[in-house]
């Protein structure tokens, strides 16, 4: 009896190729993105909203704005002219 092979979950990743006017708009659609969610952590509770409820909406807000501002900081550390 032939032994079956174990399949590996694998992901593989493609170059992205932008030119700079791709890579301005994408930084500014960023940008707004981690000032949108700061605005969200910084509202008060809505109506009817629970403390916990309100920390949930906090900390998702929180992750949001940390990826926006990760791939923010990559694309500023590959592309030296994006910074205005």
């Amino acid at each position: 009896m032939a032994k079956k092979a174990k399949r590996k979950a694998w992901m593989k990743f493609y170059d992205l190729r932008l030119n700079d006017e791709d890579i301005s708009h994408l930084r500014w659609l960023l940008q707004n993105e981690a000032e949108w969610q700061q605005h969200l952590m910084d509202s008060p509770p809505t109506k009817g909203q629970t403390p916990d409820e309100k920390l949930e909406d906090w900390v998702v807000a929180r992750d949001m704005k940390t990826y926006a501002m990760r791939i923010v900081q990559m694309i500023d550390k590959v592309y030296k002219g994006g910074k205005k």
